[in-house]
């Protein structure tokens, strides 16, 4: 089996050498296609990557896997295997149908590259809510949560249009596992309409996060995004080695610090002409935090001991 793939691979290799942007620059680097099961044109399956591994070590020095954005097995099993995102590859594949790069550098020791793990089934409990990956299908509503004024009354950027919310839809569950930020959707059921949208972002160092939230319209007034904070950062807190998670909010925006504060994070401090405005202005920033060894302790003083949000609904 391994004379065979490598064969293969070196076919594959030269071919893309001709044809593909991302072909190898040496004899050591090489591009090839997974998928969970033979597709229109796959160097090997799901099944097959253990062994082409083994191949790999000592006959490749580079590797770029390509998959389709919606081929989660294969993200995972990539991800597990110690490939990690490749930014250049990323960049200049710009159609939206352009799929997953990743890479392994076989030059040196890899481990398990997963930013953030795989989330249960049936999502994260948030106290009566779950978060979860999002759907095609919550294109309309994220939409109307971009254009809504109020969501813009404290935006830092202009609202995202159809077609970037379709490009972030497809690549969400990618950059969740990869990438440096991508978000969740919380809701009442894990196949239910959206009622809030959780951005997650790696932060500089390891370790640390940064999280932003907004209600859709229509549930507003109803704590939805503090019971999405507080699920998510307990989650965190136990499922992955996350051992510290930002949140910045603008001092005028006290619907969004009332969150925070609800979340049991605390105002660390206040960061001078941080956040950009849209009249090109820029405002402080409150920052928010919250500690992995203190959290638990914060949140249950905050809600009387259930670790439920003991304070009235808020807005936001």
């Amino acid at each position: 089996m391994k004379q065979d793939i490598g064969a293969h691979f070196g076919a594959r290799t030269q071919s893309h050498a001709k044809n593909n942007s991302f072909s190898p620059t040496t004899d050591s680097t090489t591009t090839v296609r997974i998928e969970s099961t033979g597709g229109s044109w796959p160097d090997l399956t799901l099944d097959q990557l253990p062994t082409a591994i083994d191949g790999w070590r000592t006959t490749r020095s580079r590797v770029h896997a390509e998959t389709g954005v919606a081929d989660h097995a294969v993200i995972d099993a990539l991800a597990q295997h110690g490939f990690v995102l490749d930014p250049v590859a990323l960049a200049q594949r710009t159609e939206p149908a352009a799929p997953v790069i990743l890479t392994r550098d076989f030059s040196t020791t890899a481990t398990a590259c997963e930013w953030l793990p795989r989330i249960p089934p049936h999502g994260i409990d948030a106290d009566g809510i779950v978060l979860t990956h999002p759907h095609p299908d919550d294109l309309d509503v994220l939409l109307a949560c971009e254009q809504d004024p109020g969501a813009r009354l404290h935006a830092v950027a202009e609202p995202l249009d159809r077609e970037a919310l379709v490009g972030l839809l497809g690549s969400a569950y990618f950059q969740w596992r990869a990438g440096p930020a991508s978000f969740l959707i919380a809701r009442a059921s894990p196949a239910g309409p959206p009622l809030a949208k959780l951005s997650v972002r790696r932060v500089v160092p390891p370790g640390v996060l940064d999280v932003g939230y907004v209600t859709v319209p229509a549930h507003r007034g109803k704590g939805v995004s503090t019971r999405a904070v507080r699920g998510f950062t307990r989650w965190a807190f136990t499922a992955a080695s996350i051992q510290r998670i930002e949140l910045g909010v603008k001092p005028a925006n006290r619907l969004s610090a009332a969150v925070a504060e609800r979340s049991a994070y605390h105002c660390e401090s206040v960061r001078k002409g941080r956040l950009s405005n849209l009249d090109g202005s820029y405002s402080d920033e409150l920052s928010y935090v919250a500690l992995r060894h203190e959290w638990a302790h914060d949140c249950d003083r905050n809600s009387g001991g259930d670790g439920r949000s003991a304070q009235q609904p808020q807005r936001q």
